[in-house]
C-alpha cells in the first residue's frame, strides 16, 4: 500500500507554530463545513444567503471525508482549522458513489420544494436534486482527479494556500493520477488568478464557470518545499 501521508513542508520554527498542513479528522468537519459556507459566494462568506445553512457544506465538502478521508487536508493555524484542500485521485469513483451513497439522504433532509433564501441556496439545492454524474467527456481520460481548496481570510495571503495545494498534488500524483481538474464560478477573480499562477490551464467554460487542468505526470514533490 503506497504511502499517502502529507507532503512535509520545510518553514522556520516561527512559521511551523502558525501554520500547519495535516490530515483531516474526523473533529475537523464542523470546521470544514463552516470555512465552505464562509467562502460560499464566490469566495466570500455566503451565511447571510443560506436559510439552512449546513447544506453547502454537505453538498460540496463532507462527502469527500467519507468517501477517502486520504485526500483531505486542513489547514491548521494557531491551532484551529483555517483552510481546507479536499479532492479524489478518481472523479468517476467519486461521483458514482455519490451519486448512489451520500445524494440520496441528502435529498430526504433537504426535499427538492424546500424554500430557499437565495439563488445561491437554490443552486446547492438543485444540485443535490440533479445526477452527480458527468456526462463523459475526452479529457476526462488525461485528468481524472480533481480538488477543492477553501481558506479563511486569516490565512489567505500567507503563501500556505500554494504549500495547501501542492500537497494535495503530491497525495494525487502518488495514487496514480495523471493529471486534475478543478472549476470556478465566473463571478471569482481571485481563484482565476490563483490558479493560473499554480500552473492550472484553463480547460473550456461550463454555463455558469471555467475549467482548469494540471498535469501530473512529471509533477515534483521538492516543489512542496520550494515554492513561495
Amino acid at each position: 500500500m503506497k504511502d499517502n501521508s502529507y507532503a512535509k513542508v520545510n518553514e522556520s520554527p516561527k512559521a511551523s507554530q502558525d501554520f500547519l498542513i495535516r490530515k483531516a479528522k474526523a473533529s475537523d468537519l464542523d470546521a470544514i463545513g463552516d470555512i465552505c459556507l464562509k467562502t460560499g459566494f464566490y469566495g466570500r462568506d455566503a451565511s447571510h444567503l443560506f436559510s439552512q445553512p449546513e447544506m453547502i457544506g454537505r453538498y460540496c465538502a463532507l462527502p469527500y471525508y467519507s468517501f477517502d478521508r486520504d485526500f483531505c487536508l486542513v489547514l491548521e493555524k494557531n491551532r484551529e482549522v483555517a483552510g481546507y484542500c479536499i479532492g479524489t485521485p478518481s472523479s468517476n469513483s467519486f461521483f458514482e458513489w455519490m451519486e448512489s451513497c451520500w445524494l440520496p439522504e441528502l435529498r430526504i433532509q433537504y426535499p427538492k420544494d424546500s424554500a430557499t433564501k437565495s439563488l445561491q441556496e437554490q443552486q446547492i439545492l438543485d444540485a443535490i436534486h440533479s445526477n452527480a454524474i458527468p456526462e463523459p467527456e475526452p479529457w476526462h481520460k488525461d485528468y481524472p482527479a480533481h480538488l477543492h481548496i477553501n481558506l479563511l481570510p486569516s490565512a489567505q495571503g500567507s503563501g500556505w494556500g500554494k504549500k495547501l495545494i501542492c500537497s494535495m498534488w503530491q497525495l494525487l500524483a502518488a495514487a496514480g493520477a495523471a493529471g486534475v481538474f478543478l472549476s470556478i464560478w465566473k463571478q471569482n477573480a481571485g481563484a482565476d488568478g490563483f490558479y493560473r499562477a499554480m500552473g492550472f490551464q484553463e480547460l473550456g467554460e461550463t454555463e455558469t464557470g471555467r475549467l482548469f487542468c494540471k498535469d501530473l505526470k512529471d509533477y515534483n514533490p521538492s516543489l512542496v518545499s520550494s515554492i513561495s
